[in-house]
């Protein structure tokens, strides 16, 4: 997810990390904040960006960090904090249908393949219209990134890729 809004999510947790780890110091470039924001807001959710997650970070670091050492901070967090794959599949084993077909239509997630993994694993757990909500995914995948088409099983493909 790199839309406008969490890039400046991301940007203003960056900016009271800065103000936390080099107080009184020269702020940190936008050109900087820019690159770490993007490169952060690929690889972690907005659940990640928090007030705990900039204090977690803060005492951590005793200057401004490195991407790489940042990174690897927010990872070991998110790791320990990521909500367990049960929630996520109670929550969306009462989702209807309409609600999955909104969430597949949201282009912002398209290029996570990490994502459509946990979407087909999702509907693969779930016994509620596994093959009415795998075809959906399928045809979802197909249409907005046919290059993760692979993630998807080969039963949800759509007629249309078979004959494209």
């Amino acid at each position: 997810m790199t839309n406008a809004p969490y890039l400046r999510q991301v940007a203003t947790w960056l900016k009271q990390l800065a103000e936390l780890v080099s107080p009184g110091k020269e702020p940190i470039t936008k050109d900087k904040l820019a690159t770490y924001a993007s490169f952060l807001a690929a690889d972690f959710p907005p659940q990640v960006f928090t007030t705990t997650t900039v204090q977690v970070c803060a005492l951590k670091c005793e200057y401004w960090p490195s991407l790489k050492t940042l990174h690897g901070h927010l990872h070991d967090w998110w790791k320990d904090h990521r909500p367990p794959p049960t929630a996520h599949l109670l929550t969306h084993a009462k989702s209807s249908a309409d609600d999955i077909a909104r969430q597949a239509t949201n282009r912002a997630s398209w290029n996570d393949a990490t994502a459509i993994r946990a979407s087909v694993r999702l509907v693969l757990s779930s016994p509620v219209k596994q093959d009415e909500l795998g075809k959906l995914l399928g045809k979802a995948v197909w249409t907005n990134a046919p290059h993760h088409l692979h993630h998807v099983p080969p039963q949800w493909h759509p007629a249309e890729e078979a004959a494209a």
